[in-house]
This record gives C-alpha cells, sequence and structure tokens, in this order.
C-alpha cells in the first residue's frame, strides 16, 4: 500500500502537474490530495450512479406519467396535460442519440421527473416547442401524406 501511496504523492509533486494542483490548491484552499481523493470519489460515484440512471428515468419519466394517465384516462379527466407530456417524451426519445454528452441520461431523469409533476412546465415546453416544431412538421409532410389519412385527421378534427 505504502508503493501506491508514493507513487501518487510522486505524480501529485511531478513538474507537469504541480502548477496546476498549485493554482487549484490557492483557489480552494484544499491540498492536492483532498482534491485528487475528491476527484476519485466522484469518479466512482458517477459509474455507481450510472447504472442506476436508466431505472430512474424509467420510473419517473414512464412508469409514474403511465400511471397518471391511466387514472387521467379512467377517471374522465382531462388528457391535455398527458398528450402534451407523452409528446414532449417522444421529442426527447428522438434526440437520445445525444448519450455521448457526459450526464445526458442523468439530466433525462431529472428533466422527466420535473415534467411529470409540473403541469406548467409541460404546457410552457409544449407551447414553446413541440407544439409549433409539430406543426412545421406536419406542414412539411402534408403534401406526401395520402388523401385518405388527411381525410381522416380532418374527421378527428372535428
Amino acid at each position: 500500500m505504502e508503493f501506491i501511496s508514493n507513487k501518487v504523492e510522486e505524480w501529485l509533486r511531478h513538474p507537469k502537474v504541480d502548477g496546476h494542483f498549485t493554482k487549484v490548491e490557492e483557489i480552494t484552499k484544499m491540498k492536492r490530495e483532498t482534491l485528487l481523493s475528491l476527484l476519485l470519489v466522484g469518479a466512482i460515484a458517477t459509474f455507481v450512479v450510472s447504472s442506476w440512471i436508466s431505472i430512474l428515468c424509467a420510473i419517473g419519466g414512464l412508469i409514474l406519467p403511465a400511471i397518471k394517465s391511466i387514472k387521467a384516462l379512467t377517471t374522465g379527466n382531462s388528457l391535455d396535460h398527458w398528450v402534451k407530456y407523452w409528446m414532449i417524451y417522444a421529442t426527447v426519445s428522438l434526440v437520445d442519440s445525444l448519450d455521448f454528452i457526459p450526464y445526458y441520461h442523468l439530466l433525462k431523469a431529472f428533466f422527466l421527473i420535473y415534467l411529470s409533476v409540473s403541469s406548467s412546465a409541460v404546457d410552457r415546453i409544449f407551447s414553446a416547442y413541440v407544439g409549433p416544431a409539430v406543426s412545421e412538421l406536419e406542414r412539411y409532410l402534408t403534401p406526401y401524406l395520402p388523401q385518405s389519412i388527411l381525410d381522416e385527421v380532418e374527421k378527428k378534427k372535428e
């Protein structure tokens, strides 16, 4: 164990990193050993938490909203909020290719949980982004859709 401790100490004092650690020590008023320990704990915590993020995302972003949607459907309450939520969820799912961004799934989980508990956030995001995007997409795709589908959509609007 002492061998590892000596190697870490040697690295912390190496000329290539010494200047950087000195600046950070001055700013944070923390020793470099403490900073390295915090960095390692943060890295380990990130790996541990990352395995739980998909579960958190599924519970907060899918299961709870699904339960609330079913309750709204079976009790006759307005479904507007949940239709908007699921449209936003679909939009977020479309950009899942951004998972290379650090903490993307954690941010996604918090965002979906926030949406599932805040109807005003759903309304704001839907009105500002999703609604206009869907309208623009509809305008663009309408010329390419079969007339039977367009007739069905018009019937539903009436």
